[in-house]
């Protein structure tokens, strides 16, 4: 979990991107990390969801997202005001905002390709290398 605190914030500038995400994640980010955790799990859905099934990068990423979304829940209960949740309680309170999140990031890339071609800018792209290193040092914690 140290690692975690110990990865800098993405150096992209603060975007509308940035707030829509911080006020999806407003209500259910009082336990630490979280908001980190939340926003990876969208990122990693969203990549997969605009690379489509059959793509092993975007079997990569459904499997990140699959470990953001795992690392989230353990966070949320980890909160005493949220200890003892059943799984189900934990998934529907924490999968209505990463559905947002990753509706969200799909409309910003939609919104980019529109007006340069490509849907990965310098807000994604540090997004994806952030995330990125939190997957990896977490992966190396556990080995």
């Amino acid at each position: 979990m140290a690692a975690l605190c110990a990865l800098p914030v993405p150096a992209s500038a603060q975007t509308d991107l940035r707030a829509d995400l911080n006020a999806t994640f407003q209500a259910v980010t009082t336990a630490e990390n979280l908001l980190e955790t939340l926003n990876c799990t969208a990122l990693y859905r969203s990549l997969s969801l605009l690379l489509g099934e059959g793509s092993e990068m975007a079997a990569t990423f459904q499997e990140r997202e699959g470990y953001m979304a795992s690392l989230s829940g353990m966070l949320w209960v980890a909160e005493e005001a949220n200890a003892g949740q059943t799984p189900e309680q934990v998934f529907a309170t924490l999968l209505p905002p990463i559905n947002t999140a990753t509706e969200q990031y799909l409309a910003y890339m939609d919104q980019l390709s529109a007006t340069t071609d490509a849907p990965f800018d310098d807000v994604v792209i540090g997004t994806v290398e952030f995330c990125n290193g939190i997957y990896g040092s977490l992966q190396e914690e556990a080995e």
